[in-house]
């Protein structure tokens, strides 16, 4: 996975943030396509922060999990059953509600008694890309995971006003100061 590999790395290229950078300002000003946007960021993401640390083996990535099939978070009991039904791979989720019948979040029915998933092999993408996958769609990894987001060593000027905040929202989530 070429984000994986991306987020990885600890040096930026400031060349490639400058392209994509380019790109970003000529579809914020003349496309205005969500769709654009939304994968240049991506890529912008990963020119500029990458994952640094070490699982802890903790396993609280398979008990508080945000579950979001097809980019649609599942958040209560009639949205589960029709997505279980749709992709039975996701039974093995078990939902935790709150008080009001809402989905706090779900376990790993998976998850072994020493932290280790029973089926490693057989994972599911959600998993085997865990913490990549809640950068991606969170901009940010769980205090709990040993694993945090950190600032790559290129440092450019950024003027246009959404992009600014994208990387705001990125640095303020994952309290980097700089």
């Amino acid at each position: 996975m070429l984000f994986k590999k991306s987020a990885q790395i600890s040096h930026g290229s400031l060349i490639t943030f400058y392209i994509l950078y380019l790109a970003y300002i000529v579809n914020d000003t003349f496309f205005k396509s969500n769709k654009i946007q939304e994968s240049l960021w991506e890529l912008i993401k990963f020119e500029l922060f990458y994952l640094d640390g070490a699982c802890l083996n903790c396993a609280k990535c398979c008990r508080y999990i945000d579950l979001n099939i097809f980019e649609k978070q599942i958040k209560n009991r009639s949205d589960y059953n029709r997505e279980i039904k749709n992709h039975s791979l996701y039974k093995r989720f078990k939902p935790v509600f709150e008080d009001d019948g809402s989905i706090a979040c779900f376990c790993c029915s998976w998850l072994d008694a020493e932290n280790k998933c029973s089926n490693y092999e057989g994972r599911l993408p959600l998993c085997r890309n865990y913490p990549l996958s809640s950068f991606i769609l969170d901009d940010y990894t769980y205090d709990y995971c040993g694993f945090k987001i950190a600032r790559k060593n290129i440092n450019p000027k950024i003027n246009n006003l959404s992009l600014k905040k994208r990387v705001e929202k990125v640095k303020k989530l994952n309290n980097l100061l700089f």
